[in-house]
C-alpha cells in the first residue's frame, strides 16, 4: 500500500479491515515524502508486524535498478495531467513502480488505502489458497479510453481489460516477472499511449497475465452517493468497497464507521476471554 500524510488513517483501517478477517499476510506499507518515522510509529502501534518503507529508502533501492529506477525517473512527465494536478505524477510513478523493487513474496497484493473491507473477502481467500493467476476489481462501466489497435501498436498480442480499477489487484512474481515488467512499461512509457494514472499501466501489467476479475456486485467503486444509490440493494454482498471523492457525500464515513464499530467489538470480545 502507498499511502500519504492526508489518508494514513485510512490506510490503517483499511488493512485492520481485510486482517480483522485473516492476519496471515506480510504487510507493506509504502510512504510518500509527507511521511515519516513518526507514522512509522503509529503503523507499528495498529499494526505489529507491518513493515514501513519511507520515500528516501525507495529512492535509494530505485537508485540501483538501472533500469526500472530510469522508468521511475521518467514516468512523471508521462502522465496526461493538467497542472492542479502535476503533484500526483510522481506518486503514481512509485506506485506502478516501487513494488516491484521491494516485493519478496511470490503472492503480490496492491491496495489503495480508500478503500475498506466490510465482509470476508470469499474471492480474494481462494486466489491467496492458490498458486497462479492474477486478479483485479472494476468500475461499473468500460475505461478503457486507448483504442485496441493503438495498444497492438506498442505491446503486440495484448488484450488489453476493458474494465479495470488498479484499487484492489493480485499477481504472483514468477508470472509477472522483472522482464515483463520493464518491456511492458518501457514500451508504454516511450509510445502514443496516454498515461492518464498508476491505472493504465497495472492494466496493461495485468493484461499480460491470466487474469480474473472481481465483481462489481461484491466489490463496487463508488465514486458519488448516485452511483451507490443504485447498487444500494446489494450492499448485504458487498465484500469491500473502494471510495473515490471519500471525502464527499458521507459515503466513506457510513461504511467507516461500521468497520471502527465492528474492530471495537472484537476488542472487547477478545478482553472478555482474556480473563
Amino acid at each position: 500500500m502507498l499511502t500519504c500524510s492526508a489518508d494514513y488513517h485510512m490506510a490503517i483501517l483499511a488493512l485492520k479491515s481485510l486482517l480483522r478477517f485473516s492476519s496471515d499476510f506480510r504487510v507493506v506499507v509504502h510512504g510518500d515524502p509527507s511521511l515519516d518515522h513518526r507514522f512509522a510509529a503509529m503503523l507499528s502501534d495498529h499494526i505489529p508486524n507491518a513493515r514501513f518503507v519511507s520515500s528516501s529508502e525507495a529512492d535509494r533501492i530505485a537508485e540501483n535498478s538501472f533500469d526500472l529506477g530510469g522508468l521511475r525517473r521518467e514516468l512523471p512527465d508521462r502522465f496526461s495531467l493538467s497542472e492542479d494536478f502535476r503533484y500526483r505524477g510522481r506518486a503514481w510513478a512509485m506506485k506502478s513502480i516501487d513494488l516491484h523493487l521491494t516485493a519478496k513474496s511470490k503472492s503480490v497484493v496492491l491496495l489503495d488505502s480508500d478503500t475498506l473491507f466490510l465482509n470476508e473477502p470469499d474471492e480474494f481467500f481462494q486466489w491467496a489458497a492458490e498458486t497462479t493467476g492474477s486478479f483485479y476489481t472494476v468500475p461499473y462501466w468500460p475505461n478503457l479510453r486507448v483504442p485496441a489497435e493503438t495498444v497492438s501498436k506498442v505491446l503486440p498480442g495484448l488484450k488489453a481489460i476493458e474494465k479495470f480499477n488498479a484499487g484492489f489487484i493480485g499477481y504472483r512474481r514468477d508470472e509477472l516477472d522483472h522482464e515483463r515488467v520493464v518491456r511492458t512499461i518501457e514500451n508504454v512509457c516511450h509510445s502514443e499511449i496516454p498515461i492518464f494514472s498508476d491505472e493504465c499501466i497495472w492494466r496493461y501489467l495485468l493484461s499480460s497475465t491470466n487474469a480474473t476479475e472481481f465483481p462489481f456486485s461484491r466489490y463496487p467503486l463508488f465514486g458519488d452517493r448516485r452511483r451507490y444509490r443504485q447498487n444500494v440493494e446489494n450492499e448485504p454482498g458487498f465484500r469491500y468497497v473502494h471510495f473515490l471523492l471519500k471525502h464527499e457525500s458521507g459515503i466513506y464515513r457510513k461504511f467507516a464507521q461500521q468497520v471502527v464499530d465492528s474492530l471495537g467489538r472484537a476488542a472487547v470480545s477478545n478482553e472478555g476471554s482474556d480473563r
